[in-house]
């Protein structure tokens, strides 16, 4: 699928350009953006073993959009899904052009620091692959064919809102996605802060230890392996996506056991049969 993107980066300099994302991609994208402990667990069964009843069963990626795969007249279906695509693409522009290596659950962030939450928030605290820098992004997606400059301002100021430290805040609004879909993402000035970096640490951990106590009590796990110093386990989520990508008989999520450690990825691994993000989490699936 491709996105039309107009991106702002923090020199003000703007980008226009189509960005390839395969099913693999977006499965593991839309599965895992902004994870974190403290969600409630029907919506984090849905959420991580993603987009089962959705993704696959009632939409499917097309070229330059996403298409229902019948009539859908249920605004809560289209609304869900646009949700997740949204979050799936503010997930991706992060790691791709912004430099966080994880992006997690501002909530989640705030509750480790035990901060109550007071008005609105990003729905994303992103870390480094250092745990130098953090920034925050607010990840939109709609299903209408434009954004007016009032809405992305509202979004914007949305996504600077934070009670954490960070160093810049990015708003990333998917639009048009049943039709042409597109991107704006945006980022505002930066700010030079001081970071704790034992809280990124934590926040990091949790992210891994929440991913692997949801998947194994729901999927199989049918392998487990060593990648460097890394020890990873396969879940297979295949009864959870129906149907799954095209021609995959088995589809895995492949996640590291504890904190990924040596040298992290410097992006993103992409083919036909397998896709690694830069938080070290993959997908694969076997023909």
């Amino acid at each position: 699928m491709d996105i039309d993107v107009n991106l702002v980066d923090s020199k003000g300099k703007k980008h226009c350009f189509v960005e390839r994302v395969s099913e693999l991609k977006f499965l593991k994208h839309a599965s895992f953006a902004g994870l974190g402990p403290n969600f409630a667990w029907v919506p984090a069964i849905f959420h991580t073993l993603g987009l089962a009843f959705h993704f696959g069963s009632k939409f499917s990626l097309k070229s330059d959009h996403i298409e229902r795969t019948w009539p859908i007249i249920d605004p809560d279906d289209l609304r869900e899904m646009s949700r997740l695509t949204g979050r799936a693409v503010g997930d991706m522009f992060a790691k791709s052009h912004f430099g966080a290596r994880y992006t997690l659950c501002y909530e989640h962030a705030l509750h480790t620091k035990a901060i109550v939450q007071a008005g609105k928030s990003p729905d994303f605290y992103c870390i480094d692959r250092y745990g130098a820098k953090a920034f925050t992004v607010e990840a939109k997606g709609f299903s209408q064919c434009t954004i007016g400059h009032k809405q992305f301002a509202k979004h914007k100021a949305q996504s600077a809102a934070s009670q954490l430290p960070i160093h810049y805040s990015v708003a990333s609004v998917t639009h048009n996605i049943y039709n042409r879909i597109t991107a704006r993402v945006e980022d505002p000035e930066y700010e030079n802060v001081p970071l704790d970096p034992s809280f990124s640490r934590t926040l990091i951990e949790e992210y891994f230890s929440t991913i692997n106590a949801r998947l194994s009590r729901f999927c199989e796990v049918t392998d487990e392996f060593q990648v460097g110093d890394t020890r990873y386990l396969a879940y297979d989520a295949s009864p959870y996506l129906a149907p799954a990508p095209r021609g995959a008989v088995r589809v895995e999520y492949l996640v590291p056991r504890e904190v990924p450690t040596g040298q992290p990825l410097d992006r993103e691994i992409d083919n036909e049969l397998s896709y690694f993000d830069v938080d070290g989490i993959g997908v694969r699936v076997s023909a």
